[in-house]
């Protein structure tokens, strides 16, 4: 398949990438390859609507509706086990609330780091929309990235204690999650809902209309990930 893919972005690309006199490789038409890509989105639009559409109409088989009724009726019992155990819910709480205070400290210090600052400092200046640009920007959010990183695993006092309250938080509301009420209201929920998805697996393979537009969106997405790629090889700045 990925060598059928290549030789239809080779015949469909000739113009855009030919080879010049004496032997040296032309510059792509980016634009060519960009216009090319959104035909090729808008065709992998319309498969997957007539896929979603098969699904929708695969999903109205009795046998599966009844199962798709049974998984919905497992969901809502496990939702109201968990909202009537106390203890259960107290424990979310908590995590929740420690979570929320080491990601607003994380915040706070990272707001008040010098490397931090100066990082933003080139993204709010950075208003080029060039490649160069853009790649600039990428690299600054990933080196602030690495600052909050480093922020969240490094040796502040302040941020250490939130990190242990947070994970003693998680740990608690774990614990609580299993409850033997909640345990056997979730086993039942995971029965149901593997239940349904067998068989809906089982009758999307028996239906050949939808197993070839589930395949035709698989070879387009291919086709997208190479016109993307030969995208960004053209429009990365030259060496």
């Amino acid at each position: 398949m990925r060598k059928a893919v290549l030789r239809w972005l080779c015949a469909g690309l000739v113009c855009a990438a030919g080879v010049a006199w004496g032997g040296e490789a032309a510059a792509p038409d980016v634009d060519a390859l960009k216009k090319q890509l959104a035909e090729l989105k808008q065709k992998e639009d319309a498969v997957r609507a007539k896929r979603d559409a098969l699904r929708a109409e695969l999903r109205k088989a009795p046998d599966l509706a009844a199962l798709h009724e049974a998984s919905k009726k497992a969901e809502a019992a496990y939702a109201e086990k968990k909202a009537g155990d106390e203890a259960y819910v107290a424990a979310t709480k908590a995590r929740d609330e420690a979570e929320q205070a080491f990601a607003k400290l994380v915040k706070e210090k990272l707001a008040a780091n010098d490397d931090a600052k100066r990082v933003q400092a080139e993204l709010d200046a950075s208003k080029d929309d060039t490649p160069e640009a853009k790649k600039a920007r990428a690299e600054a959010r990933a080196k602030l990235d690495e600052i909050r990183h480093a922020i969240e695993k490094g040796d502040d006092a302040d941020v250490k204690a939130a990190s242990e309250k947070r994970d003693a938080a998680r740990k608690a509301r774990d614990e609580a999650g299993q409850a033997e009420a909640i345990s056997a209201a979730r086993k039942a929920r995971d029965e149901a809902r593997e239940a349904y998805d067998t068989k809906a697996r089982e009758l999307e393979k028996a239906n050949p209309d939808l197993a070839a537009a589930i395949k035709e969106r698989e070879d387009i997405r291919e086709q997208v990930h190479e016109l993307e790629k030969k995208i960004k090889e053209a429009e990365a700045p030259q060496k």
